[in-house]
């Protein structure tokens, strides 16, 4: 029974890195929150609303940057299944041109 637990949580935990663009779009997001707080505490010394700011930088980057990731993605995936269609119907029709050729 504990086993299953363990490849349970196994499981969970790779899961996220298994989604197409997560890891980078949550370095970006993190790195870009850690930047932008950084920023701007050091100019105004407010710790509070550089928290915010920190946190807003992560959440918008990272969604924005996990869009765009998933739009080129999605574009990439339809472009080459396209071009496997394209290919398919290539092989077949050079197949019915091979097979209706007559026999030397």
């Amino acid at each position: 029974m504990s086993d299953n637990n363990i490849e349970e949580t196994d499981e969970k935990s790779q899961s996220i890195t298994n989604i197409p663009c997560m890891r980078n779009s949550l370095l970006t997001g993190l790195s870009s929150g850690i930047i932008g707080g950084l920023a701007y505490f050091l100019f105004t010394s407010n710790v509070r609303v550089a928290t915010h700011v920190g946190v807003g930088t992560y959440a918008i980057l990272a969604t924005a940057s996990w869009s765009f990731c998933r739009y080129n993605y999605s574009k990439m995936k339809f472009q080459q299944r396209e071009i496997r269609q394209a290919f398919q119907t290539a092989v077949i029709q050079n197949v019915e041109k091979e097979s209706n050729l007559p026999k030397a």
